[in-house]
C-alpha cells in the first residue's frame, strides 16, 4: 500500500472511468499515459470493467489501474485477479474493507465526515478518498462540515495526533459558543490589517495550553533565548510583535470583544437580504459564527464579475478580488510538473467579489452597494 500511496503522490489525481466497451481500454490508457497521467479507476458500474482493467494492466504494466465502486467482496476478487492495483468502494462499508484487508488488497476507501476518517483508522488504513457524493448531500454537505474541529479531536486524541488550526480569517469566530483559535494544540492567527482584529502592521499570534510547547515558542522568537536573552540554546528568529503594534491592538481587542462581532454581523445579515436573490451569498450554517474577514460574492461567469466590479468602481464603491491567481497556476510553480487540474478553484477566482464590510459601516452605506448591484443588473 506504501507503494501505491507514493504513486498517488506523483499522480496527484485519479480520473474515474465508466468504460462500456472494452475495445476503448487501450486507447484511454494510452491516452492517459502519454499525458503524463499513468493512473485510472475504472468503475465497476459497468459490464466491461473486469475486461477493461483486464486490458489496461496487461498493455500498460507501469500504470496505476485502480476498481471503483466494488460493492462486495465477489467482486473485489474479480477486480484484483482482472490485474487491479487498488480497490475503491463507495462509502466505507465494513464488508468490503474487512475483507480486502485480510486478503492483504490495497483498499481506499470513500469517505465524506470525520466518522468514516476514525472508522478507516481502526482498520489501520491511512490513505482514504474524500468526496462529496451526491448521494450524501454533495457539495453543499461539505461546506456545512467546513472545520468540523469536534470530531477532528476525538480523532486526534483516541490516535495521538496533534490538531494545528489555522485561525487567520477567523479570529472571533465560534462553532457552538466555542470560539475560533481554541480548537488546536496549537492554533494561529494573523493580525494583518485586513483580518478581522488586525493591527496597523504585520503581527500575529500563537495560541496554546501546552506550558512546554509555549516555553519553546517563546525561545525561537527571540534568537532561540534560554534563560535570558544573550543565552542561545537553539536556533531562532528575530519574531516578536513591535511594541507600538501591541499598543494599537489592546483598545482594538476590547471593541471588538464589546461591539464590533455583534455589528459586522448585523452588516452581513443586512447584505444577505438585500443581495440572496440576485447574486450567491455566503451562508454560515447552524451553530456557527462568522467574524467576517471578507463579505464575498459569487458571480455566474467572469464578465458578470468584472463588468460588476468595474460598474462599482465608477459609482465610488471599492471592491476586492482576493487570490485572483490559483494556487496551480502560480509563476513559482511553472516549473514543476503538473498532473491536476483545478476547475473549482479556477471557476472561484473568476468569478468571486468581496464588498466592503466593517462594523462601522452604516446601513445606508450597505443599501447603496446593493442598491448598485440591482442598478447593474437591471
Amino acid at each position: 500500500m506504501h507503494k501505491i500511496s507514493e504513486q498517488l503522490k506523483l499522480t496527484r489525481i485519479v480520473p474515474v472511468v465508466a468504460i462500456h466497451d472494452s475495445a476503448h481500454a487501450k486507447p484511454l490508457a494510452q491516452a492517459l499515459y502519454n499525458g503524463g497521467l499513468p493512473c485510472a479507476e475504472i468503475t465497476f458500474r459497468t459490464e466491461a470493467a473486469v475486461d477493461s482493467i483486464r486490458i489496461m494492466s496487461k498493455e500498460f504494466p507501469d500504470m496505476l489501474i485502480g476498481a471503483g465502486t466494488i460493492l462486495t467482496p465477489e467482486q473485489a476478487d474479480q477486480a484484483i485477479k482482472a490485474g487491479a492495483s487498488f480497490i475503491v468502494s463507495p462509502g466505507l462499508n465494513p464488508t468490503v474493507v474487512k475483507h480486502c484487508v485480510k486478503k492483504k488488497y490495497p483498499i481506499i476507501p470513500g469517505i465524506n465526515n470525520p466518522t468514516g476518517i476514525e472508522i478507516a483508522l481502526t482498520f489501520g488504513l491511512t490513505l482514504l478518498k474524500f468526496f462529496p457524493a451526491e448521494a450524501s448531500g454533495g457539495l453543499e454537505m461539505i461546506k456545512a462540515l467546513s472545520a468540523p474541529y469536534p470530531q477532528i479531536r476525538k480523532i486526534a486524541d483516541e490516535y495521538g495526533l496533534k490538531v494545528l488550526e489555522d485561525g487567520a480569517q477567523g479570529f472571533g469566530g465560534m462553532l457552538k459558543g466555542q470560539r475560533a483559535c481554541s480548537f488546536g494544540d496549537i492554533s494561529t492567527t494573523s493580525f494583518f490589517p485586513a483580518k478581522p482584529l488586525g493591527c496597523y502592521g504585520d503581527g500575529g499570534a500563537i495560541f496554546t495550553n501546552d506550558d512546554d510547547v509555549a516555553e519553546y515558542l517563546r525561545s525561537i522568537q527571540v534568537h532561540g533565548k534560554g534563560s535570558y536573552k544573550y543565552e542561545n540554546i537553539r536556533v531562532g528568529w528575530n519574531s516578536r510583535l513591535d511594541t507600538i503594534q501591541a499598543a494599537v491592538l489592546l483598545p482594538k481587542l476590547k471593541a471588538f470583544q464589546d461591539y464590533e462581532l455583534e455589528k459586522v454581523n448585523l452588516a452581513a445579515e443586512m447584505y444577505y437580504e438585500l443581495l440572496k436573490d440576485m447574486v450567491k451569498v455566503p451562508c454560515i450554517p447552524e451553530e456557527y459564527d462568522s467574524s467576517w474577514a471578507q463579505y464575498t460574492i459569487q458571480l455566474k461567469n467572469q464578465a458578470d464579475r468584472d463588468g460588476l466590479q468595474s460598474f462599482l468602481k465608477q459609482a465610488g464603491i471599492p471592491t476586492m478580488i482576493y487570490y485572483p491567481i490559483p494556487m496551480d497556476k502560480q509563476k513559482a510553480f511553472d516549473g514543476i510538473k503538473k498532473y491536476q487540474e483545478c476547475p473549482v478553484t479556477e471557476k472561484l477566482c473568476q468569478t468571486v467579489l468581496s464588498l466592503p464590510i466593517h462594523p462601522y459601516m452604516e446601513d445606508a452605506s450597505i443599501k447603496l452597494v446593493a442598491d448598485t448591484i440591482k442598478n447593474y443588473f437591471s
